[in-house]
């Protein structure tokens, strides 16, 4: 090995060099030869850096043994020691920068990890934004029902215990005839029954209508919106529903502004008594969806805060 590297480097083989010194030799050569250093050698750089790296490898294995074997003879007095100083200056920066770019890898990756467990995050809230939603929806209207269905059901309890009771004191203080009077509390048995069967439903089948609503695709007046970002072509129509309970009057209000063919009578049928004009027009709405789409209505007027100015004339 000790030949091969005097041979490369142009020496006489019998040099007795001592093996350190020979070492700076190799890594002095090297800096002369780097573009860096010497831009017109860049050409024999390339060519012979790969050579030049090997040798120093091999030569330091080589004077790994010599260290064993007690024959090492100590770097000292070298003529050209600032050139050394500045090879190993040039080493040291060398070995910097490739920490650094080792380091500038590693935080790239852990950048990314972020970058994945951020966008993950976002998506998990967002799935809990709407499931907490569908909760407290189904809760209002489940509170709601159990409260008609309380009062319902005593009604009906008490009608029956006192119909003959309610008849005949009726009966005795207007001149009421017994079938009318009959007829008139069998109609209001069959209302509270009806009105306490059409809650259940609603109550009931409270998913099954999430996902019909969630099939619709928006249209109507938002449609060359719409087909202008593309991402608007179909809307999650669970976060388009926005729910407002009045903390004075426990009032659950809903807006639903969005085309739904055929069935949105169908769906307002079914919520007669959860959606009503009134309750709309006393309530306040927001409507937001990913951050750039967000719809205010108010009784007088309404309110649009992007893009450009919309004018909704009809809620339903």
């Amino acid at each position: 090995m000790r030949e091969k590297v005097l041979e490369f480097l142009k020496l006489p083989k019998d040099d007795q060099t001592p093996n350190l010194e020979l070492l700076e030799k190799l890594r002095r050569y090297r800096a002369k030869i780097h573009p860096d250093v010497n831009p017109g050698l860049e050409a024999i750089f390339t060519e012979k850096s790969a050579m030049v790296n090997i040798l120093i490898d091999d030569y330091k294995k080589y004077i790994e043994e010599d260290l064993k074997n007690n024959s090492i003879v100590l770097y000292s007095n070298i003529e050209e020691k600032d050139d050394s100083l500045r090879v190993f200056e040039l080493l040291a920066l060398e070995e910097k920068i490739k920490n650094l770019e080792t380091e500038l890898i590693v935080k790239n990756n852990e950048n990314q990890r972020l970058k994945s467990e951020l966008k993950t995050m976002t998506k998990d809230l967002e799935e809990k934004k709407v499931e907490n939603f569908k909760y407290k929806y189904e809760y209002s209207i489940k509170d709601y029902v159990f409260l008609s269905t309380k009062v319902g059901l005593t009604t009906l309890i008490l009608v029956l215990m006192q119909i003959t009771e309610i008849s005949n004191i009726v009966r005795n203080l207007v001149s009421i005839p017994s079938n009318i009077l009959n007829s008139f509390l069998i109609f209001y048995i069959a209302y509270c029954v009806a009105s306490y069967a059409t809650k259940n439903f609603i109550s009931t089948n409270l998913d099954s209508l999430f996902k019909s609503l969630e099939s619709v695709n928006i249209r109507g007046r938002f449609a060359k919106y719409i087909d202008e970002r593309k991402e608007f072509s179909k809307i999650d129509i669970s976060e388009f529903i926005s729910i407002y309970l009045e903390k004075e009057y426990k009032i659950l209000n809903i807006l639903l502004k969005f085309d739904i063919h055929n069935r949105k009578h169908y769906i307002i049928h079914l919520c007669t008594e959860l959606l009503t004009k009134e309750f709309i027009r006393d309530g306040i709405i927001k409507y937001t969806y990913r951050s750039d789409f967000c719809i205010k209505f108010s009784t007088d007027k309404y309110k649009y805060n992007s893009w450009e100015e919309i004018v909704l004339d009809d809620v339903f």
